[in-house]
């Protein structure tokens, strides 16, 4: 089970007599604290009612015993490297929040100055959108945000043509979102402010740097961005065959 925020206890513990020779193992790649904040839900209430219990969150881990750490998954049938000519220097394609909206806006006009070619879709639901608007009072120029989710392909076409991507973790997780998996696993550099990752095998200054997000041109190197990436066998292990192996094994 993966999350399963809106799965009872009850519903469970009946699976669990239904199912008695199985193995219940569940996988969170949402944190306990932006649950409770942003949806007023803690996974806590049915861990005990897990052979095994995996979280792709540092924090989460340290403070439960009986979670298990385990990083996301890429979806990349090869992992490919930088070799083809790539036209978006960094690439961004993440859902809203006020964090990643505020980073758009103000790194915008920089990279169009420098000749840098960026390619963001921030993506966010007209009814979000005007719900933050009326409920919140949040307004968000929708020139900087789109209201059309990308296929797969869509995805894919994009990180095959960057040499970076943009990763804003989310403000209350530790954990960081796939798209640094899959940045890496498609040949792109990695830009994140999840300073975590610096603890990961697959961790390398050649193809990743951690910045401020109050200061992304501190780490800004024209050299970083065009150096050859190399393979990176370590990113192999999280392909999703690997995963899934690694999680029923």
């Amino acid at each position: 089970m993966i999350n399963g925020k809106g799965v009872t206890r009850e519903f469970l513990i009946e699976l669990r007599k239904l199912s008695k020779n199985a193995k219940f193992i569940t996988y969170q790649w949402d944190s306990i604290a932006r649950n409770q904040i942003e949806r007023k839900t803690d996974y806590r209430y049915f861990l005990d009612l897990f052979d095994k219990s995996y979280s792709f969150d540092y924090e989460d881990v340290e403070n439960i015993e009986s979670l298990d750490y385990l990083p996301t998954f890429h979806t990349a049938t090869q992992i490919l490297e930088n070799w083809i000519e790539r036209e978006i220097d960094y690439l961004m394609v993440a859902s809203y929040t006020k964090e990643r909206y505020s980073f758009v806006k103000k790194v915008k006009k920089e990279f169009i100055k420098r000749n840098l070619n960026f390619a963001c879709h921030l993506y966010i639901p007209w009814h979000h959108y005007l719900r933050n608007i009326v409920m919140k009072g949040e307004y968000a120029n929708p020139k900087y945000l789109k209201f059309h989710t990308l296929s797969k392909t869509e995805v894919l076409n994009m990180y095959l043509n960057s040499k970076s991507t943009i990763d804003i973790q989310y403000k209350y997780q530790k954990g960081y979102t796939m798209r640094v998996i899959e940045g890496l696993a498609y040949g792109c550099k990695i830009f994140t402010t999840n300073k975590d990752i610096i603890k990961e095998n697959f961790y390398s200054n050649n193809s990743i740097k951690i910045f401020d997000q109050k200061d992304f041109w501190k780490v800004f190197d024209k050299d970083f961005l065009d150096r050859k990436v190399f393979k990176n066998e370590e990113i192999e292990k999280f392909n999703l065959t690997n995963w899934i192996e690694n999680v029923f094994k």
